[in-house]
């Protein structure tokens, strides 16, 4: 393991926990939205509820989490190439 990148994990791990969470609360309120509908009379599609709602709080909360895991593992994706590079330099032999 590399100490200078467990800063850049931790943060992928705390924001993909978060995602998580929010993506299983979002889950469970599409379905209790669609309980109330009857079982032949079910919406198709995605269901993101009205502005303002529970549902649509939810979903944009769920999405706002993925986006910033995916910039989290976009930045520790960049530090740990940065530290190949850097070693990569320092192997280099001398002349």
């Amino acid at each position: 393991m590399r100490p200078d990148l467990d800063p850049r994990r931790r943060a992928v791990f705390i924001f993909y926990q978060r995602y998580q969470e929010l993506d299983r609360a979002w889950q469970r309120a599409q379905r209790d939205a669609l309980s109330w509908f009857p079982s032949g009379a079910r919406p198709k599609g995605l269901l993101i509820g009205a502005p303002g709602s529970k549902l649509r709080r939810l979903y944009e909360q769920r999405d706002r989490a993925r986006s910033q895991l995916e910039a989290a593992q976009r930045k520790f994706d960049e530090a740990r190439h940065r530290h190949a590079l850097r070693i990569t330099v320092l192997a280099l032999p001398s002349a």
